[in-house]
């Protein structure tokens, strides 16, 4: 049974040629050659890069029969819809969004298809409490200095900066839902630092 080339179908959908598409991609023209060829042969990386470019899912880069016989397992899917509003706990307590995430991920990373997205939500909870940090304590100097505040009791900067951030929080973990919810498990809009 002869199967369908997806990628090379979304490539000239799109109305690219191979070379356009691997330089979008930041791939070499071979591996879209190869990956033309047989897309199950391609690391998460490259179908993430290629699908990112076409807009489109990884899994739907991947030919219709690998789909239909190995399909995402549901525990594995409601572990990471899981973990992914645990970190909404952030709301009623901080660094709560590190310690539920850390420790779903911790019982689950034995599954093989948990690791990948597990690692991504929790690194983009670390991105996000970093920053969080960073911008609580570092943003209320510079504005002062940059105001000249010399009187006491002027505006307390770190909750509108820490409100600001909760709905950057909310906001990406709504996005990770809907991700989840739609299927898609390489949630390619967020990094992965572990």
């Amino acid at each position: 049974m002869k199967t369908t080339n997806r990628i090379q179908e979304f490539r000239k959908k799109r109305g690219l040629s191979q070379l356009r598409l691997s330089e979008a991609a930041g791939l070499s023209l071979r591996t879209i050659q190869r990956l033309e060829k047989d897309p199950t042969s391609g690391s998460p990386h490259s179908l993430s890069s290629i699908a990112e470019v076409l807009a489109v899912r990884v899994e739907e880069l991947l030919p219709m029969e690998k789909m239909e016989s190995d399909p995402f397992p549901l525990a594995v899917l409601q572990a990471l819809k899981v973990m992914n509003l645990s970190a909404l706990s952030v709301l009623f307590l901080p660094f709560c969004n590190l310690i539920f995430p850390s420790w779903i991920f911790w019982n689950t990373k034995n599954e093989k298809d948990f690791i990948l997205p597990g690692r991504k939500i929790l690194s983009f909870q670390i991105i996000w409490t970093l920053g969080t940090v960073i911008a609580i304590f570092g943003l209320p100097p510079l504005i002062l200095l940059a105001y000249n505040f010399h009187r006491a009791g002027g505006v307390p900067w770190a909750i509108p900066i820490y409100y600001l951030s909760l709905v950057v929080h909310i906001f990406y973990t709504i996005r990770i839902a809907r991700a989840l919810a739609n299927g898609d498990t390489s949630l390619h809009f967020l990094p992965n630092i572990l």
